[in-house]
């Protein structure tokens, strides 16, 4: 997952990103209230 498809996922309502590989996705300046990110590498 590249950084425009997690936003997008974001803002279609989604929240629950357990395990989400965010190793190459840089989101220095999202705003992103009540993402659960457990287990997140």
């Amino acid at each position: 997952m590249d950084a425009c498809e997690l936003l997008k996922r974001y803002v279609d309502g989604e929240r629950n990103f357990i395990r989400v590989d965010l190793s190459n996705i840089d989101l220095s300046n999202a705003k992103l209230r009540g993402v659960n990110l457990s287990g997140v590498n």
